[in-house]
């Protein structure tokens, strides 16, 4: 969201939506580390592994999360970014942002995105 879509050159948002419509998305997991993000992995592996272009999708994906996180409760989002910057862990985070689960959360946006 802050990079504004860097890193998910070459995938639209458009192709992003259709991709998490069909349940071809990215793994949502509250546990582990933010700064690995070449680790990102998807829900289901693909049919045909095209490691650049899922690396983008992947990107594009988190950032339509992370742009939804924040347009739908930016006090929740500002409380949730305090916690990551207290150095608390991402699912504790989420939690003391939004008083729910990263898991519900994602089911939300997916359901916004089938809109």
């Amino acid at each position: 969201m802050v990079s504004g879509g860097g890193g998910a050159e070459g995938v639209s948002e458009l192709q992003a939506r259709d991709a998490i419509r069909r349940g071809d998305h990215i793994a949502i997991d509250s546990a582990g580390s933010l700064l690995n993000l070449a680790a990102v992995k998807f829900e289901h592996p693909p049919q045909v592994p095209d490691t650049s272009f899922r690396t983008l999708m992947a990107y594009r994906q988190a950032g339509l999360f992370v742009t939804f996180l924040h347009d739908t409760d930016p006090v929740g989002f500002a409380r949730m970014m305090n916690a990551i910057l207290d150095s608390r862990p991402l699912a504790e985070a989420v939690t003391a942002g939004y008083e729910t689960d990263l898991h519900a959360l994602w089911l939300r946006f997916v359901q916004a995105k089938q809109n």
